[in-house]
Parts: structure tokens; sequence; C-alpha cells
């Protein structure tokens, strides 16, 4: 059984959260068990929101420890020279912040998107901000840091471990120059965090189906949606 089937079949078992993270009551059964007051299972989107918390929190932490090695930070835009795609379950994620914006706010996103050049992200400002930086995508989130990926071709390797190599922005580290010396615990690991999204944009999908009452079986792919496509959406 492949690893994303595996995660796709834990997200089956229930997950609680403490009551004052909930709204729903306790399942029926619990009483007085301390276990009572972690009431609600956890959906598909509530557990996204859980992953890019961690990955936020992952990045502060190395960017605290290397702070004077690091060039992230606002007008910083070197990662976002490109189109990007995303997976459903973050698309969605973005699409509810969209909805929560302010009709001018998202009006000017919107004309921002139709505007931007092909070879730049749809969400990046003219000064180098990002205009959905608060839902932005995992893969925003992790850029600037070490990552761990498998080994293909046209990377450039410069930390191996057996078929896997450490890759960093160029305007960080020297270049990379000093990853030999980043403790192990400042690598973000690409493959662990694409497969657990992937599980859980499978996950989100078959709750989306059941929702909707539909006999399609559930998804065994993500369907990419680009990103500028879904800025350019005009919304009431």
């Amino acid at each position: 059984m492949s690893s994303i089937a595996r995660l796709y079949r834990m997200r089956q078992r229930r997950i609680y959260l403490p009551v004052h993270e909930s709204s729903q009551t306790p399942p029926p059964g619990l009483g007085s068990h301390p276990w009572a007051r972690y009431a609600a299972p956890m959906s598909a989107m509530e557990r996204y929101h859980q992953l890019t918390a961690k990955v936020d929190a992952f990045f502060e932490s190395v960017y605290r420890r290397h702070q004077s090695s690091m060039q992230c930070g606002r007008g910083c835009s070197a990662c976002c020279h490109v189109r990007l795609s995303v997976s459903s379950i973050e698309a969605a994620a973005i699409a509810d912040a969209i909805a929560e914006m302010p009709p001018r706010a998202r009006d000017e996103l919107a004309a921002g998107a139709r505007a931007a050049p092909d070879h730049i992200c749809a969400a990046l400002t003219p000064d180098g901000a990002c205009r959905i930086y608060a839902s932005r995508p995992l893969v925003c989130r992790s850029q600037g840091v070490p990552i761990r990926l498998p080994r293909a071709p046209g990377h450039l390797p410069v930390v191996d471990e057996e078929d896997t190599v450490v890759e960093v922005c160029e305007l960080n580290f020297a270049a990379g120059a000093e990853l030999a010396q980043i403790e192990s615990d400042a690598v973000l690991d690409q493959n662990t965090m694409s497969t657990i999204l992937a599980a859980l944009d499978m996950a989100w999908s078959q709750e989306r189906a059941l929702q909707e009452e539909s006999d399609n079986p559930p998804p065994t792919a993500s369907q990419r949606v680009e990103l500028a496509a879904l800025l350019k959406q005009e919304r009431p």
C-alpha cells in the first residue's frame, strides 16, 4: 500500500479537538470520561489549516536561528517569478479567504491578477508583496528554508543523502554554501509535506463527494488549479 493510501485510510479515524475549538457536542457514551472534552472530528480543511500552521511555525523557527543568512521578507519576490498551480484543497482555502475580503479588495485582486505578466505570480503586487499572503499555498510557505527533495535532473546537489538533495533559494545561506553546517531539524522534507497534502486533498474531495451525495468513486489524484485563473474570477 502506498504512503498516500495509508494516510488516506488514516483520515477516517476520529481526531478530537479541545471543546473550545469546536461548537460540537461530545460523542454519545463518553460521559464524564477525560476524553469527553475532546469533541469534534476534524475535517480535511481543518487539518489542512493545521498543516499550514505547522509549516509556518517551522519557517519561523528556522528564520529565528538563521535570520542573518536569509533574505526573506516583504519586497523580496525572487521565488514569485513563476506561475503556480495549487491542489484542490488549497484552491478552496484561497477561495474561502477571498470570499471574506471586502468587495473593493476582491476587485483589486482580480484586476491585479489579470494585469500580471505571464512569468510573475498573479498574486504579486508591484512592490513585491503578496495579495493572498494569509492564505498562500504550501509551496510559498516553505520557500526560503532548506528543503530536502528527491534527486532529479536539473537539481544542483549541495548536501547529498542517498537519493535526495538539499536545496535552498539562491539568495539564502550564501547560495547554499552554508548548508553543510545547517542542523538537520532546520531542513524541511518536501516529500513528506507533499504526501500529507495529497492525502488531505484526497480526503477533502471525498468529503465533498459525500456532501453532494455523488455516486462517483473517491478521487485518487488531485486536480490542479491554476492560481492565476482562480484569482482572476469575478466575484459578487
